[in-house]
């Protein structure tokens, strides 16, 4: 799998979320910023980072984007399928994409 971290394009997220360290004996979601994602991992800056914030321990990432419906249609199985578009992106954030 390191093979393919290193040669899967990363694209740049600057996305607002929370995390919590399933090591941490507090369990305390603290806040997080999603700095770039690919198909197989995240960059991640990590605020307030608990001790166990190291190499090995696994993390929980919830991540928080607000959009608008543009269109819907109804799936085979029966779930509906939407598609978005993100709102209150900064002008910046949308020249970057």
């Amino acid at each position: 799998m390191d093979q393919f971290r290193r040669s899967l394009p990363r694209q740049f997220a600057n996305w607002s979320g929370t995390y919590v360290i399933e090591a941490d004996p507090e369990m305390r979601w603290r806040d997080c910023r999603v700095i770039d994602i690919s198909s197989v991992g995240a960059g991640l800056e990590l605020l307030d980072a608990p001790a166990e914030a190291t190499e090995g321990h696994r993390i929980v990432i919830a991540i928080y984007m607000r959009g608008e419906i543009r269109n819907s249609r109804p799936a085979k199985d029966g779930r509906l399928r939407v598609g978005t578009q993100f709102i209150d992106l900064t002008d910046e954030d949308r020249e970057r994409h």
